[in-house]
Order: structure tokens, then C-alpha cells, then sequence
């Protein structure tokens, strides 16, 4: 495929396209280093000149005043369009949780395409080089209040501080944890410090009420890891993982931890979780699975 110079005023970005905000800060510095190195990689347009991948390098060569860009021109159609473009940033990190939510989403949705639109979690991750749990992960901040969506909807948010909430709290204090994410609580301590609170409430229901009231604004993970240490007695940040990867070191302990979890399971609906975080858990049943069977054969 040939590379063109095309005029940058000739050229149009998709409005279609999963990426909805750019940064004005980043055009700016990649402006800079346009001036210096020129567009290292061409991007890509259609027979049109819709932009497919690589607004951002238009925006900032216009920024820089340039007036021929270089482009691959290809023809395309909107379900490849798509999938290329959420190809492109999902692996730059250029999007923010909700865009790369609603993209996911498109892609997923049947009819769309019968390419693209239809494909499933683990043959969708397979294409755009990501895990069904990112997928299922990002597909669950769409069940999410329009609040955190709007807070996700910048590219740093944390998504996973809701992920964190939404595996390990009880249905009561989710949104109590919720609104601490939206006040900013957690932006300093990230999803380790989201999650020992959640861990903490589940494990001691009984001091819920402390944790909800408590302000953890100015707090690092590691200062609300001790706070948790040093003022609700009986917690312990021991997870259900380490249980298991003691047990591949002393085998009767696997039957204790597989009966954790088989409680576990009696105790919780889907709906503790999200119908999308549910695919998850069968994953990781499936991994675990498989890694027993190999243990179980090997010398």
C-alpha cells in the first residue's frame, strides 16, 4: 500500500469514531515533536478522506502548521473501520473508560455487522488483543449511574476502583463506596485502596458504618491498608487466591479452599456481581481447571 502526501485541510476526522475527546495538552506536545521529527507513521483515510486511525497526529500537524500529511488510503468497511479503530486505542491507552466501553459495546452489538457485531467476549478479545476480563470489565460500566459515567468519561479515571466496589463489596455499601469514587476519596489511595475498604466491609460488616464515614481524600493505599490493620480488628487482606496457591504447595488444603468457594457461591446471586462480571468467574474456573489437570499429570 502506497503512502500519500494529502493536504491536511482535504482531510476529515469520523464522527463515528469510538475516541470522542482529545486533549488539548497532547496535541500540543506532539505538535512539538512533529516540528522536530515530522509524522513518524502515516494514518489512515478512506477513498473519502475520513480519517480511519490517527486523528490525533492530523490534530497536531495542523497544530504544527503543516500542510501535507502522510496517509495510507484504503477502502474499508464500517464494521473493519470500527474494530481497526478500537485496535488503535485500546493499545495507545488514548481512550477514556467510557468511550472504550460504548466501542466495545458497538462491536458486540448484534447486527451491527457480521463481522465485527457479532462477535463474542473471548473471540472479540482474541481480535482486538485484549482479555474477556477487560471486555467484561468494560462492558459493566454501562450499567453504571450516569454520575460515574460522566466522572469515567475522562481518561485518567480509574475504572477499576468500580470494578474493585462492585466485586468485593456487599449489594448494601456499593453505592455509599460509589459515591466516595465520584467525591474524589479514592484518586490518591486507586483501586488497592478502594478495594481493602470493600474487603474490609465484607469481612466486618459490624464496623461498616466507621468505613463509610471516614474520609480517605488524602490517603495513599498503603495508609488505608494500615488504618484498616490498625482500627478494624480482624481484618486481613488474605485473599481467596492466595488460599489456592498455598494449596498447590500442600494439596489437602485444596479441598478446604474449593469448599470456600463452593460456599461462596451459595451465598451470592449473580447479581452481586453484574451479569458481566459473571463471564469472568467461568473463565477463571476454566483457567483453574486447566492448571489443576497439568499439576495433576506432571512428574
Amino acid at each position: 500500500m502506497k503512502i500519500q502526501e494529502i493536504p491536511t485541510t482535504k482531510i476529515k476526522p469520523d464522527p463515528d469514531q469510538p475516541r470522542k475527546s482529545f486533549e488539548p495538552t497532547r496535541i500540543k506536545e506532539m505538535a512539538k515533536s512533529i516540528l522536530t521529527e515530522g509524522v513518524i507513521n502515516a494514518i489512515e483515510v478512506d477513498e473519502g478522506y475520513v480519517i480511519i486511525t490517527g486523528e490525533m497526529r492530523w490534530r497536531s500537524a495542523k497544530e504544527a502548521g503543516l500542510k501535507m500529511i502522510p496517509c495510507k488510503v484504503m477502502k474499508i468497511s464500517k464494521d473493519r473501520r470500527l474494530l481497526r479503530q478500537m485496535i488503535e486505542n485500546v493499545h495507545h491507552n488514548t481512550m477514556s473508560p467510557m468511550d472504550t466501553a460504548r466501542g466495545l459495546d458497538r462491536l458486540l452489538t448484534p447486527g451491527l455487522s457480521k463481522r465485527a457485531g457479532d462477535l463474542g467476549h473471548s473471540d472479540l478479545g482474541k481480535k482486538i488483543g485484549k482479555s474477556v476480563m477487560y471486555i467484561s470489565d468494560h462492558l459493566a460500566l454501562l450499567e453504571e449511574s450516569k454520575t460515574i459515567q460522566e466522572k469515567l468519561s475522562s481518561r485518567k479515571s480509574k475504572y477499576t476502583i468500580i470494578r474493585e466496589i462492585n466485586r468485593r463489596s456487599p449489594e448494601k455499601y456499593k453505592k455509599p463506596l460509589k459515591n466516595k469514587y465520584i467525591e474524589g476519596q479514592f484518586d490518591k489511595a486507586g483501586r488497592e485502596g478502594a478495594q481493602a475498604v470493600a474487603q474490609a466491609i465484607k469481612q466486618r460488616p459490624k464496623y461498616a458504618d466507621k468505613l463509610i464515614k471516614k474520609n480517605y481524600t488524602k490517603m495513599r493505599a498503603t495508609e488505608v491498608r494500615d488504618y484498616l490493620h490498625k482500627n478494624i480488628p480482624g481484618y486481613t487482606e488474605t485473599p481467596f487466591s492466595q488460599e489456592l496457591a498455598k494449596a498447590l504447595d500442600r494439596p489437602k488444603q485444596l479441598g478446604v479452599a474449593v469448599g470456600h468457594l463452593v460456599d461462596w457461591l451459595r451465598s451470592n446471586t449473580p447479581g452481586d456481581v453484574g451479569k458481566h462480571n459473571m463471564s469472568r468467574v467461568l473463565t477463571n474456573l476454566t483457567i483453574a481447571k486447566k492448571e489443576i489437570d497439568k499439576w495433576l499429570t506432571s512428574n
